[in-house]
């Protein structure tokens, strides 16, 4: 029975936009879905075009196929198109060719090719192989593990705007990976992905703005990246902001901004804001004292492994009856997720 393929390679994602189309309404060019018809008729010709031998279809063709509910036949098919696709040289052809190979799907996995076949598509312009490559050189996968490469790389795809290798660069210059710690040039390539839309940069450059050993340090730029990553459903940087709104490190002090957050963080699944938001219900402090409610909280970060609320939960225990503690108890298992028991203890209405 051929291996799963190894998900740590996903297939990359198509550079075309074929599944819109642009109309002229009233004078509007407007960019809809294609309908059902006009997708099957696009799908016939990327079929065939592929089998009139143009590279580019070929690659797209193969694409789909090991997307479209996979198996040994489409896989036979595609490894086939993406041999002959290879043959002109096309770097996207050489880029999903390499993830294959260390997918193992369709064949047997081959890291060393696969990582050579990411690495000649990278050499040829493939921002997304460039991307892919680094992570090879980080992990020291089908090759020797390097940060000084894998950082070359990540800069070579970021210049070419891939968001995520952007990032990567980033990190790797604010923590002294593969060259010398360089937090100015860290936050360059962090506001490249976090104008980028990637949420993970626009967390990083906040807490980047907010250390205290950078003297670039922005605090208004801190506020204005964390907020985005927020808004974006970065869970660390919905409770960093309910954390700063209450403490007054975001340049005022805002209660309700700070249930607000830290109660979607809450929401998310942080254990560490459910453990706040009980603190605020023992204190008075942003919430009305409730002992009940900041059992409930506690004991459903306990129930996930919270070791600092199962700490709580036992000073806590003597000042609930035992018949508060069996309610709470039910509360929690009637609510199977974060997310409902947080609305029914903090009320939308009350944030």
């Amino acid at each position: 029975m051929p291996k799963r393929p190894d998900d740590r390679f996903p297939i990359p994602a198509s550079a075309r936009e074929e599944s819109y189309v642009l109309d002229l309404l009233g004078g509007i060019v407007r960019r809809r879905p294609l309908t059902g018809e006009e997708a099957l008729a696009a799908l016939q010709k990327l079929e065939d075009d592929a089998a009139a031998g143009d590279p580019a279809a070929q690659t797209e063709f193969a694409r789909y196929l090991l997307n479209d509910d996979p198996d040994s036949r489409k896989n036979r098919r595609a490894l086939l198109l993406l041999k002959r696709a290879v043959k002109s040289g096309l770097p996207d052809a050489l880029h999903l060719l390499g993830i294959v190979m260390l997918r193992g799907q369709g064949l047997k996995a081959d890291q060393e090719r696969g990582a050579a076949l990411l690495r000649e598509a990278a050499l040829q312009g493939s921002g997304p192989a460039a991307r892919d490559y680094a992570l090879l050189c980080r992990d020291g996968i089908g090759r020797e593990a390097s940060d000084r490469d894998a950082l070359y790389w990540w800069r070579i795809a970021g210049a070419g705007g891939e968001a995520s290798a952007q990032r990567e660069a980033g990190l790797a210059l604010r923590d002294g990976r593969g060259a010398p710690k360089n937090l100015a040039e860290a936050a360059k390539w962090l506001e490249r992905a976090a104008h980028g839309r990637d949420s993970e940069a626009q967390y990083a450059l906040a807490r980047l703005h907010q250390r205290r050993d950078w003297p670039q340090a922005d605090p208004s730029e801190a506020e204005r990246w964390m907020r985005e990553a927020a808004l974006s459903g970065v869970v660390a940087a919905q409770y960093r902001l309910g954390i700063d709104c209450w403490s007054g490190r975001s340049g005022r002090v805002d209660l309700r901004e700070a249930v607000r957050w830290t109660s979607r963080a809450a929401e998310n699944g942080s254990t560490q804001a459910a453990d706040t938001l009980a603190g605020f219900f023992l204190t008075g402090n942003a919430l009305p004292l409730d002992r009940f409610k900041a059992y409930a909280l506690l004991l459903s970060a306990a129930r996930r492994g919270d070791a600092s609320a199962s700490a709580t939960l036992l000073s806590l225990r003597h000042m609930l009856t035992r018949r508060e503690m069996t309610e709470a108890l039910k509360l929690v298992r009637n609510h199977r997720t974060p997310r409902s028991l947080v609305e029914t203890l903090i009320p939308r209405s009350e944030r």
